[in-house]
């Protein structure tokens, strides 16, 4: 089966590139923001937690039902590899001109980001179970190839499948939880915005790059 064969570093690394989501990351950065000012500081931790908790349940499921879709799709290897090709080029090209690829609806963002004003850890949670649906696109071309290549050993309930699949998860939200962290503990909390605005397009640019590799790698596997 591939998953005796699937990598560490292919998952992690996937992972990583995933991680890399403006939309997310720019929407729970402006809603944290909000948080402190109209809550406080007090509240921020577990609004945070809670909304990457979220993402990281629906992300998970989603790819459960994805990697069963995958399964019953002839020559999907194919279809996936070239596909993340196609689209790591112009995600490259945005990201050094210092712009962003939208790929989500305008109007989905500001609902996601309403439930994170409201302040409650529940509401939080609802809009990153949301959040992890209707804004992955945003960045979720890694996953698609992590999915290729896990959705026969997913389909039949293999263990370790599973436990690839709940560390991809766990890694794509590490940037949410550190931005979380850092509202909540940082004393100037507008330098988490000014970070986010340096870093994403470099990060966004080198997840492009893994996403290109992972394009080749799934074409090499067939």
């Amino acid at each position: 089966m591939f998953v005796d064969k699937i990598s560490l570093w292919v998952v992690v690394s996937a992972a990583l590139a995933d991680s890399v989501n403006p939309c997310e990351i720019g929407i729970l950065t402006m809603a944290l923001l909000h948080i402190i000012f109209a809550y406080g500081k007090e509240k921020v931790l577990r609004i945070g937690l809670m909304f990457s908790l979220g993402v990281a349940i629906s992300y998970f499921f989603y790819g459960i039902f994805i990697a069963h879709v995958f399964r019953y799709i002839a020559s999907i290897r194919i279809i996936v590899g070239v596909a993340a090709i196609l689209l790591a080029i112009p995600r490259m090209i945005y990201a050094l001109r210092g712009e962003e690829l939208k790929l989500t609806p305008t109007p989905l963002r500001p609902l996601v980001a309403g439930y994170l004003r409201k302040g409650s850890v529940w509401y939080a949670l609802v809009g990153g179970l949301l959040a992890g649906f209707v804004l992955m696109p945003c960045s979720s071309g890694p996953y698609y190839v992590i999915l290729t290549l896990l959705s026969h050993d997913i389909v039949t309930v293999r263990l370790k499948a599973y436990v690839w699949l709940a560390l991809y998860n766990a890694i794509v939200v590490l940037p949410l939880v550190v931005i979380t962290l850092a509202a909540h503990f940082l004393m100037d909390v507008t330098k988490v915005k000014e970070y986010k605005d340096k870093l994403v397009p470099l990060l966004e640019w080198a997840s492009s790059l893994i996403l290109l590799a992972l394009g080749l790698y799934v074409l090499t596997q067939m």
